[in-house]
C-alpha cells in the first residue's frame, strides 16, 4: 500500500524552485507520480503528485519541511493527503439558469457535486433541492469573491471546477489558485457547446 499527496505551489516566478521541492521530497523518500506547473504574468504556479510506502511515509516530517521551504522561497506551498481511489469532488459555479446545472447533476459522472457558488442568492433553493451546499457571493468585487470562492474550494475538498453558465470573467489568480491553493481544476460546461455533448466530455474525463 501507497500513501499519497498533492503539493501545490504558488508565487512569484523564480529561478529553482522545482529543484528544490523535488530535491526535498526525494530525501523525503517520495516518488514523483506526476508534475505540472505554469508561470502566467510573473505568477509560479506548480501542482504536484507524490507517493510513499507506507513504511517510509512520515507527515510531520513533510509538512514541517514544506512549511520550512515556504519561506526560504517566499511562496505558498500547501499539501493534501489523498486517497487513490477516492471518487473526486467537483463544485459548479452557476448563474440565474438553471438548465445546465441540472443536465450535469442528471449525468452519469465518474465524480461527486459537493458545492454549488452562484452569484444569485435565489438560486440557493435549486441547490438545496439537490442537497447540496451553496454559497452566494456577489461577485460585485470580484477579488473579495475570487478569494472567498478559493476558501470555500478548499474547505470542500474540492478537485475541479464546473463553470455551468457561469459568465463572469475569472482572474488568472484565481485560475492559478485553483490549481494550487486548492489543488483544484477548471473546466467549463455548457458556455459554448450544447449541454449533454459537453457533459458527456466531462464523463470521460472525470
Amino acid at each position: 500500500m501507497k500513501q499519497f499527496a498533492t503539493i501545490t505551489v504558488i508565487g512569484r516566478d523564480k529561478t529553482g524552485v522545482i529543484a528544490r521541492v523535488t530535491n526535498f521530497l526525494f530525501e523525503q523518500h517520495a516518488n514523483i507520480e506526476a508534475l505540472e506547473e505554469q508561470v502566467t504574468r510573473g505568477q509560479f504556479s506548480m501542482t504536484l503528485q507524490a507517493s510513499w510506502k507506507k513504511t517510509e511515509f512520515k507527515a510531520g516530517s513533510l509538512r514541517a519541511g514544506l512549511d520550512a521551504l515556504a519561506k526560504q522561497l517566499g511562496m505558498e506551498i500547501k499539501v493534501r493527503f489523498t486517497e487513490p481511489n477516492r471518487r473526486q469532488r467537483f463544485a459548479i459555479l452557476v448563474t440565474k439558469e438553471t438548465h445546465c446545472f441540472d443536465a450535469l447533476l442528471a449525468a452519469k459522472l465518474k465524480a461527486d457535486p459537493a458545492l454549488v457558488i452562484g452569484n444569485y442568492a435565489d438560486f440557493a433553493p435549486h441547490a438545496k433541492k439537490h442537497k447540496l451546499p451553496f454559497a452566494h457571493l456577489n461577485w460585485q468585487d470580484r477579488a473579495k469573491s475570487e478569494n472567498a470562492a478559493l476558501q470555500l474550494l478548499e474547505e470542500h475538498q474540492i478537485d475541479f471546477v464546473v463553470l455551468a453558465r457561469f459568465m463572469k470573467i475569472l482572474s488568472p489568480n484565481f485560475v492559478c489558485g485553483t490549481k494550487t491553493r486548492s489543488s483544484t481544476s477548471i473546466r467549463r460546461c455548457c458556455r459554448v457547446f450544447p449541454a449533454r455533448r459537453r457533459i458527456g466530455r466531462l464523463t470521460s474525463r472525470a
